[in-house]
């Protein structure tokens, strides 16, 4: 590994190289050929890569994820002279719509449809809020006709697409986490999830070692992982969370940490 190399990779876990890898012969191919490229969807901590990969190529990342303000986005990356244009994301947002006096639609069930209908990676779809009677969809702009072909039915319950504009997503009601504030005596991996959810450090750290438990969207099975403020955390079957701040130390001499709690 080259130092220049190193200085990137150093940051992160071996099994986040792979991706390390991709993204470079993306920048690579920008710089080479002075063309922007865009990505997948992607993740916040993809996002870290790209922009740490681009940043080292001497090249410009724009998100979709800054202007939508969701969790999953494209991102652009490109040539110091590029112009951003919206529609380079080749982004569509999608409704759906259904008789919610007789049925109502989870997550996983539009997701499994979505994917399994259509023979398509995840990374070709990015959020999906789900509300009573409806959902809106993120998803790559090619398969918009598809969706609207193949996919009438979802479950037992028919459905009805409607292509949105931008805008309209400041109305969808996005999840809203609560702010919580908890003790642990230390960093560690399984102290934080045994507090953040209310669960045993027995459980915590059994969810750990079966690989249920995500750090930035990385499977984490090293139970003493030191946890830092900014980092998410998701555990399989209860929720995700997310470290907001380091707040000082409690009379006892426990840390205290504001966090932001998304339960199942």
């Amino acid at each position: 590994m080259t130092s220049a190399r190193h200085q990137v990779y150093q940051h992160y876990n071996k099994d986040e190289w792979a991706y390390l890898d991709k993204i470079g012969s993306l920048a690579q191919w920008v710089e080479d050929f002075y063309q922007f490229r865009l990505t997948e969807f992607v993740h916040s901590r993809q996002e870290k890569i790209i922009r740490d990969v681009a940043n080292h190529h001497g090249l410009a990342v724009y998100s979709s994820r800054e202007m939508l303000g969701t969790e999953y986005g494209r991102c652009i990356v490109a040539p110091e002279y590029y112009q951003l244009e919206t529609a380079d994301f080749e982004m569509s947002i999608l409704e759906l719509s259904y008789a919610e006096k007789f049925h109502q639609l989870t997550h996983a069930q539009i997701l499994g449809t979505l994917l399994n209908r259509l023979g398509i990676k995840r990374e070709l779809l990015g959020d999906i809020f789900v509300e009573e009677g409806r959902a809106v969809i993120l998803v790559d702009k090619r398969f918009v006709s598809t969706i609207e072909a193949e996919v009438q039915k979802i479950a037992r319950a028919k459905v009805h697409w409607k292509e949105l504009t931008w805008s309209d997503l400041d109305r969808v009601e996005k999840p809203k986490g609560q702010t919580k504030t908890i003790l642990v005596s230390s960093m560690r991996l399984d102290k934080v999830v045994a507090a953040s959810f209310n669960l045993s450090r027995q459980i915590a750290t059994n969810l750990i070692d079966t690989g249920k438990v995500k750090v930035d969207y990385v499977p984490m099975e090293q139970a003493s992982r030191t946890i830092h403020e900014g980092q998410l955390i998701s555990v399989r079957s209860f929720g995700r969370m997310e470290v907001r701040n380091l707040l000082g130390y409690s009379k006892q001499g426990k840390i205290k940490l504001e966090i932001e709690l998304f339960k199942k």
